[in-house]
């Protein structure tokens, strides 16, 4: 039905859309072209007139501003939003709301990795003491374990195996039998020697009171002897037993040296504490007494009798102990008597005379 006229409706004009402005991409310039200056900004676009009542003629699209990328930037080319469509207005606001959500969500990312940095940098200004003891102590331990890791390879390599054996203090016994005896012993590292298979090979020799082995780098083994010393003689069938204050016979010789007493115990048991306390001694006698000192008798561990040279002087001693005391008094009484003359010299008190005529 067609409207008189003067009743047609007054067309109202469509209120003003506001431009859908681009946003500007992200990358970067070309290093070539970052010097570009940039051109100067166009007018944004005059919104579309309203259209005349009863007029016909279609609506005049707004154009989007110009999207022709500025020298040195790569811009995608976007067509031109028609703002009278309501469709292409709304994706055209949803790509704009994409865009800033990436954006911030690029932002927020980039917040994180700058928060996280900063938080690295206070915790490694905070630690920075703890994070040089702990790299002191791994490099110590490392030096430690490197150290005992080539300790370890030279210990058992070839290179400081025994191959010499050198021995000291051996005057009664052959030096040549003792190396013979620790042969077994070359081609073994010095590290891991065998002290008890050592101790057991020295200990065939009677003679060795004791020893001591020194390791020499790389290749010497040092055994130092020590060599009993005997003090009494034992007569036997075949000539004397020079036997030492243990009782182990030293050497076995035709005849008694001067210097080595006669010895006489009960049932002639040398493994028995008379004869160790008869030995004791003899040891504490100077070397001017026990030069006179023909024979030693023994009964008990306190009935120790000494028997002079020349016309059978005695001298009864008792035990080991207070030697110098009765030293002392021995020679004190051999002074004022007459060496010629047979007596008893009783030093077993050194507060009384102990003089016994016969």
């Amino acid at each position: 039905m067609k409207r008189p006229e003067g009743f047609e409706r007054r067309q109202q004009p469509e209120p003003e859309q506001p431009a859908v402005q681009p946003r500007r991409p992200l990358g970067k310039p070309a290093r070539a072209e970052r010097s570009t200056p940039v051109a100067p900004e166009r007018p944004a676009a005059q919104p579309a007139r309203p259209r005349p009542s009863g007029s016909a003629t279609p609506p005049t699209p707004v154009e989007a501003p110009d999207e022709t990328p500025r020298a040195g930037l790569r811009w995608p080319r976007r067509p031109p939003v028609d703002l009278d469509d309501p469709v292409a207005r709304t994706k055209a606001l949803i790509a704009e709301a994409r865009r800033e959500e990436r954006a911030a969500r690029k932002d927020a990312k980039q917040a994180v990795k700058e928060r996280r940095a900063a938080e690295r940098g206070e915790v490694r200004r905070f630690t920075k003491r703890s994070r040089r003891r702990r790299i002191g102590w791994l490099t110590a331990a490392g030096v430690v374990a490197g150290l005992g890791l080539l300790v370890g390879l030279l210990v058992v390599s070839p290179v400081l195996a025994l191959r010499t054996i050198e021995i000291e203090g051996a005057s009664r016994l052959d030096p040549a039998a003792l190396q013979a005896a620790l042969e077994p012993q070359l081609g073994t590292p010095l590290a891991l020697l065998d002290g008890d298979a050592v101790e057991r090979e020295l200990g065939a020799f009677p003679v060795i009171e004791s020893f001591v082995t020194e390791a020499v780098p790389p290749s010497t083994l040092v055994v130092r002897i020590v060599e009993r010393q005997p003090v009494l003689a034992v007569p036997t069938e075949g000539g004397w037993n020079l036997v030492d204050p243990a009782g182990v016979t030293v050497l076995t010789v035709p005849d008694r040296p001067a210097e080595q007493p006669e010895i006489a115990v009960p049932d002639g048991d040398l493994d028995t504490a008379v004869y160790r306390n008869a030995a004791a001694v003899v040891e504490t006698l100077d070397a001017e007494l026990r030069a006179r000192v023909v024979r030693v008798d023994a009964t008990s561990l306190d009935d120790v009798t000494l028997l002079l040279d020349g016309v059978g002087q005695t001298v009864v001693w008792g035990g080991p102990d207070r030697a110098a005391a009765k030293t002392a008094l021995l020679r004190a009484l051999m002074t004022n008597e007459d060496p010629d003359a047979v007596l008893q010299y009783d030093v077993t008190s050194p507060g009384s005379t102990g003089i016994v005529r016969r």
